[in-house]
């Protein structure tokens, strides 16, 4: 089985550098939770890196436009899928 977790945010460094200052002056309006669970400002939570570690499950990330384009779905985001098989 595969998690598919795919973030409320676009790829990039420059659309990072927004997302981590919005995190640091804003945190209770970004539009992310996925982001705020897995990630601080700048580098992803030790909590989640163990977490991710110590599962037996794949588990490939996403931001939305990365994501739409390999898959050509839209959802409401962030979102986690689970695919069994193909």
């Amino acid at each position: 089985m595969k998690l598919i977790f795919v973030y409320n945010a676009h790829s990039g460094l420059f659309n990072a550098a927004l997302d981590g200052i919005h995190k640091l002056v804003s945190p209770e309006s970004y539009p992310c939770e996925l982001c705020a669970l897995t990630y601080g400002a700048i580098a992803e939570r030790d909590e989640w890196r163990q977490f991710r570690r110590r599962s037996e499950h794949e588990m490939v990330f996403y931001h939305k436009d990365e994501f739409e384009e390999a898959y050509e779905q839209t959802f409401t985001y962030p979102i986690v899928l689970c695919q069994r098989g193909e």
